[in-house]
């Protein structure tokens, strides 16, 4: 996970601060009880407290069993990563109210990063034809590092496009996701970001580092 403080990749390390139950019967027999548990912990690299709330079922026995059902994040209140600059203005926009409504709407969320994902292949790398899978895949052909093309590849299984078609035709719309979809998009959206507008532009500021160079002992420059 990316701490929502300072955006730093961290690994989860959450305590469990409280837990509360409500009971009610279902049924003449059946038993089960609403049960909200409190989470914490603090960032390893900055240090700032990070809360979740989980909220999930139990039956009669210790709460811990809770079939854990959703998961918000109530402290920070918004968390929103960083856009490298290379990035254009329109998508880093709607990259970050992809981000920021993630605790909030994890269906949100995913339809935000399908629909620019989507247009980022569409309009920035000029994959046009065909839906979202099609798309993925005409990509992929094209050759590129497998850092990308695995993340990219594992969108379809992580979003059970199989059982969800919608997201491949209709990739805005707001749908069920499975556990870990939305994050996986914004991650993979990250991975697209770096390989079609910040890579390009550092390789374009190196080229133009060793031309001045290269001027400068009046040799050509490299085309």
């Amino acid at each position: 996970m990316r701490c929502p403080h300072c955006d730093i990749g961290i690994r989860p390390d959450f305590s469990t601060v409280g837990e509360g139950q409500v009971g009610r019967f279902g049924g003449s027999t059946t038993y089960q009880s609403d049960t909200v548990r409190l989470l914490s912990m603090r960032c390893p690299e900055c240090e700032k407290l990070i809360l979740r709330v989980q909220y999930g079922h139990s039956g009669r026995s210790l709460p811990s069993t809770m079939a854990v059902t959703q998961t918000f994040l109530i402290y920070p209140p918004f968390s929103s990563r960083s856009v490298a600059a290379e990035v254009p203005e329109a998508l880093a926009l709607t990259f970050q109210k992809a981000s920021a409504i993630l605790p909030i709407s994890p269906e949100a969320s995913a339809a935000l990063s399908r629909r620019l994902l989507q247009h980022t292949l569409q309009e920035h790398l000029n994959i046009k034809k065909g839906n979202l899978d099609d798309q993925i895949e005409e990509f992929k052909r094209q050759g590129i590092p497998l850092y990308l093309s695995e993340p990219l590849d594992a969108i379809r299984k992580v979003g059970n496009f199989a059982a969800h078609p919608i997201k491949n035709t209709n990739t805005g719309e707001v749908v069920p996701v499975e556990p870990g979809e939305a994050e996986w998009l914004l991650e993979v959206l990250e991975f697209l970001f770096d390989f079609a507008f910040i890579q390009p532009k550092k390789l374009e500021e190196r080229k133009a580092a060793l031309n001045a160079k290269l001027e400068a002992a009046n040799k050509p420059p490299m085309k």
